[in-house]
């Protein structure tokens, strides 16, 4: 059974090609532009995988970890950024969390998604 999958991106373009890109695979995809909107999905949608850019405008979503997990928490965890300290800080920190730097290939993480699949 495909997954259903909560893209968090700021970047317009950027989500509509993630979001097309795991349509293609099967995947049922949510999308979300801020914080507000991912909150509001997450309170009405089961959630099995997050794919999150960690810079959303003035916030990091590494600060809202918690409060996802609490909502949902059984959901899988992939972040994304282009902020290379930012990514090691995380890597550091946070051993629960897929991490991809930008610009990430797609079929790596579709092999991510794949394996976060047959998981659970």
């Amino acid at each position: 059974m495909k997954k259903n999958i909560l893209i968090l991106e700021d970047d317009e373009e950027l989500l509509d090609i993630v979001s097309y890109c795991l349509k293609s695979k099967g995947f049922k995809t949510y999308l979300a532009r801020n914080i507000d909107e991912l909150f509001e999905i997450l309170k009405s949608s089961r959630i099995d995988i997050f794919f999150a850019d960690i810079v959303i405008g003035d916030k990091k979503t590494t600060d809202y970890l918690d409060k996802i997990l609490e909502l949902q928490p059984k959901i899988s965890i992939i972040l994304t950024s282009a902020h290379r300290d930012l990514l090691e800080k995380i890597r550091f920190v946070d051993k629960k969390a897929i991490i991809f730097e930008k610009p990430y290939k797609m079929e790596e993480v579709f092999k991510e998604i794949e394996a976060l699949s047959s998981i659970k």
